[in-house]
């Protein structure tokens, strides 16, 4: 695919899968907006050969990734309409991978700044921030900030009434008392409680300690020739650890990487339920992949420990015996994190035996 690319450009991309990504394009568009209007300004104080050199160009891309969900699809249309937008439709889904891959192979910047379709942008100068740092590594991972309370990002009044129609259609199925004017907050959501405890364990500073452990693609920038020579392993077809595995491919090829301290809040969490099974989906995606993400993986580090020790028996059946009790805590309205890892752990071990 050929492209005209520009030296020190910003490309935004976005994956979207049964999401509407209306309130995330205007947020989006607004700062860019800014930015385009400093980098103006910029080039207003510098001679004709300098401006040459030194202009900024900027687009946000968004593609749906073969989404069943028609009601989001049509509200996405309007993305289209705002500066510095695109909106892009694919027929089929292909994958958590291949999105990115493709979304890389379409951009025409020097940087691209990837987004989970998911995410809220509060930081006003959130874009800004990204371009202050280009420069400064090869890889910057942006930190993500877990909301208590479900927050919408600031909207135009004209998207306002299609994001609500949209959101209206994705609710039909989820409990009437999420639709009251009180706060939700999200005390009881199992993802909430292991995200804030992750982020309390795992600050910018110590994970700069290990910077290519740990690594997720909801809120990255990444040069574009770099991603496009390592790209993501289209291998991974199923949910999880295709960041891992891209994060181990960085490290081996000597990319230098950073974490910034640059938030993307997430203010909406699946249920437990879901949650647990989106879970089990990814463990049976790092049992499929173990050869590969060796060293990557603190889960994998303990199973094999385990199995070192010949316990791995014993843990299974243990797990076979309590799994009930674990998944009937873990959907409850008070899940344990520490059941959690304790579930993740069986469930792999017993995975893996029973496909060996």
């Amino acid at each position: 695919m050929s492209h005209c690319l520009n030296k020190d450009g910003l490309s935004i991309l976005i994956p979207l899968y049964n999401q509407v990504g209306v309130a995330l394009a205007t947020a989006l568009s607004k700062q860019v907006v800014q930015c385009a209007k400093e980098e103006g300004a910029k080039r207003n104080n510098k001679n004709d050969n300098e401006d040459a050199q030194s202009s900024l160009g900027f687009e946000i891309i968004f593609a749906d990734d073969g989404s069943a969900d028609i009601a989001a699809k049509q509200c996405n249309a309007a993305i289209a309409q705002l500066p510095y937008c695109q909106y892009i439709e694919r027929p089929q889904n292909a994958g958590r991978s291949a999105i990115r891959n493709y979304l890389a192979q379409v951009a025409h910047h020097k940087h691209l700044l990837f987004l989970d379709g998911d995410v809220v942008i509060d930081r006003p100068n959130f874009v800004q921030t990204y371009l202050a740092h280009r420069t400064d590594a090869d890889v910057i991972i942006g930190t993500l900030h877990f909301s208590r309370v479900k927050t919408a990002c600031e909207t135009t009044e004209e998207t306002m009434e299609q994001t609500k129609i949209a959101k209206e259609e994705q609710q039909k199925s989820k409990n009437e008392a999420k639709k009251t004017t009180e706060p939700m907050l999200y005390d009881d959501n199992l993802k909430y409680r292991y995200e804030q405890q992750f982020l309390a364990k795992h600050p910018v500073k110590k994970r700069m300690q290990q910077p290519y452990a740990s690594f997720r693609t909801t809120n990255f920038m990444v040069r574009r020739d770099l991603l496009l020579a390592y790209p993501f392993d289209e291998t991974f077809h199923e949910y999880g650890y295709e960041d891992t595995l891209f994060g181990k491919q960085l490290k081996e090829h000597g990319a230098t990487l950073i974490h910034l301290d640059n938030a993307a809040t997430i203010a909406d969490y699946e249920d437990n339920a879901t949650f647990v099974a989106k879970t089990e989906e990814s463990l049976r995606t790092l049992a499929a992949h173990a050869h590969q993400l060796q060293g990557y993986s603190t889960l994998l580090h303990t199973a094999n420990k385990l199995k070192c020790l010949h316990l791995q028996p014993l843990i299974a059946f243990v797990f076979e015996l309590f799994k009930g009790l674990l998944h009937k805590n873990l959907c409850s309205n008070s899940p344990s994190v520490f059941l959690f890892n304790v579930y993740k752990l069986g469930y792999y071990i017993n995975l893996t035996r029973s496909i060996s």
